[in-house]
């Protein structure tokens, strides 16, 4: 019927790192990918922490990553459509018996829309919800400064036109570290366009005699085409009147990342600015995940940040910007370990912006990119999914804004895009519930709508309730039209009455992309 994870506690390392907490996450995702053969068709899978408290808000430690389970709920719901997924935070200070009970009224919760709740040491019950603030930005900048700018994945690709739109702005010294080695190019690829990189490798080959593998020719055509980014985008940043440095280096590795960034300090002075744009895709099922696909994943992301954090002086920084995806946000189909990855990116932010409140963090969860990976075919089918393709010029003109802004953003989680798991994620037919609690005291506005001077809910509130009910639990779907609304009889604030609501939801059929629904709100008494 169902499988509960118990998240070993956090045990605090010297560094403060949670590094203890990357195997767990392993396990966890190779554990669940190994029992769908055994999971029921209408199932639950809980994963349960006990020491974060209010949904990952950790003390005393930095980088703690167990957050990175409320991913791999959301992913398994979006991937496995028959089976509910959930992360349980709950405070540490509980004994066994409220623990087991906290975990048993999750358990039993008819709501199924909520993928990540906690309890506080009051007992309090926190739930998350997928609200999207949109910033209004001003024209307000960061006093301008000479920053010196330490950059992840930064030559190529999304980061790389990010820093071009930052650039025009602020013409700093950018420090790109990358795995590529930046060699002149071969004479075979001279004067030669990408498109033809192939042709003219294989015509060199066949004049020496030799035979290729096609494993050969993509290295060579890969390597010849990085080098030409990494270089068109230095030239860019130097006619935009800022410094690039181009570094071959590791980031998975610490002990050479170190020797590496020291003498370019010395050089140009203390790092300012963290830009962490590097990451890797290995997507698959989740039952088909092995540990080499996670450990490439999630180290890219999470090892390679620690080990950059541990190179730089926080006291000097004023600036850091990490480069998160939707798949974390949302959870994704086929990204297991990568959703759980960028979600311990979200999770690092929330700490480095509350334990450094002198640093600017942004974590930017971006949706898919025009260009790149995604090319027209793919880019017509996230249309018909509902999934926004961010433009390149307006992702980078927003991260340029955002980052040298000086405005607060509601949270240093910053959404770009909508949910990408799109509307045609298989849809459950069954019948669904959830409980909600409405207080007097919480909403004046029922105390102004009464009748015979017994507070009444007011019927606009309620409808906004069941349309907001409605796309919790069909994600990617947007309310088209409400028909025949009908309102039984008032619901009232008083002794016979409770502060306790159902709405219940009943599915009824699916065409043309549209789903019909019977959806209804009730009082408990």
């Amino acid at each position: 019927q169902g499988m509960i994870w118990l998240h070993p506690k956090f045990t605090e390392s010297e560094e403060g790192l949670d590094t203890s907490g990357d195997v767990w996450l392993q396990k966890a995702l190779i554990f669940t990918g190994a029992i769908k053969t055994r999971l029921a068709s209408d199932s639950s899978i809980m994963y349960v922490a006990q020491g974060y408290e209010q949904l990952g808000s950790g003390q005393n430690i930095e980088f703690h990553v167990a957050n990175g389970l409320s991913a791999l709920a959301k992913t398994v719901q979006a991937e496995w459509a028959e089976t509910h997924g959930r992360f349980i935070d709950i405070h540490q200070e509980f004994d066994s018996a409220q623990f087991t009970d906290l975990v048993w009224q999750e358990w039993n919760d008819p709501n199924l829309s909520r993928n990540q709740v906690g309890w506080d040491q009051n007992l309090q019950r926190w739930e998350f919800e997928r609200i999207l603030h949109i910033p209004q930005m001003s024209q307000q900048e960061l006093p301008f400064s000479s920053r010196v700018w330490l950059v992840s994945g930064g030559a190529k690709g999304v980061t790389s036109a990010c820093l071009l739109a930052l650039a025009k702005q602020s013409p700093d010294t950018f420090i790109l570290l990358g795995r590529t080695a930046l060699a002149e190019e071969p004479a075979w690829a001279s004067e030669v366009y990408d498109k033809d990189l192939k042709e003219a490798f294989l015509k060199e080959i066949t004049n020496k005699g030799e035979k290729a593998t096609p494993k050969l020719i993509n290295q060579m055509i890969k390597q010849v085409q990085a080098s030409r980014e990494i270089n068109r985008t230095i030239q860019k940043l130097k006619e935009l009147r800022a410094t690039p440095i181009y570094v071959q280096a590791n980031i998975s590795d610490q002990s050479g990342l170190g020797g590496t960034i020291k003498p370019i300090i010395e050089q140009h002075g203390e790092i300012t600015g963290l830009i962490h744009g590097a990451g890797v895709l290995a997507d698959r099922k989740l039952e088909q995940k092995s540990i080499k696909d996670f450990d490439l994943v999630y180290g890219t992301k999470i090892n390679g940040l620690r080990n950059l954090w541990k190179v730089l002086d926080s006291s000097k920084l004023s600036h850091v910007l990490l480069f998160s995806s939707g798949a974390g946000f949302f959870g994704n189909p086929g990204q297991s370990d990568y959703a759980i990855a960028n979600e311990a990116i979200n999770q690092i932010a929330w700490d480095l912006h509350k334990n450094h409140p002198h640093v600017k963090v942004v974590s930017y969860n971006w949706g898919p990119w025009d260009g790149g990976m995604v090319d027209e075919n793919l880019k017509k089918l996230f249309q018909q999914r509902g999934v926004q393709v961010i433009p390149r010029g307006e992702g980078a003109k927003i991260f340029a804004e955002t980052a040298l802004s000086n405005n607060q953003l509601p949270s240093p989680v910053l959404v770009v895009g909508n949910d990408i798991r799109g509307k045609d994620l298989p849809i459950s037919p069954k019948n669904w519930e959830e409980s909600i609690t409405l207080k007097l005291v919480d909403n004046t506005l029922f105390t102004e709508h009464s009748i015979g001077g017994v507070p009444v809910l007011p019927a606009t509130y309620a409808l906004a309730l069941l349309l907001q009910a409605l796309e919790d639990h069909y994600q990617g779907y947007k309310v088209l039209k409400f028909q025949n609304f009908k309102v039984l009889q008032g619901l009232r604030f008083n002794e016979q009455i409770s502060n306790c609501f159902t709405i219940k939801g009943s599915f009824i059929n699916e065409s043309k992309g549209m789903i019909h629904i019977i959806v209804a709100l009730q009082s408990t008494e």
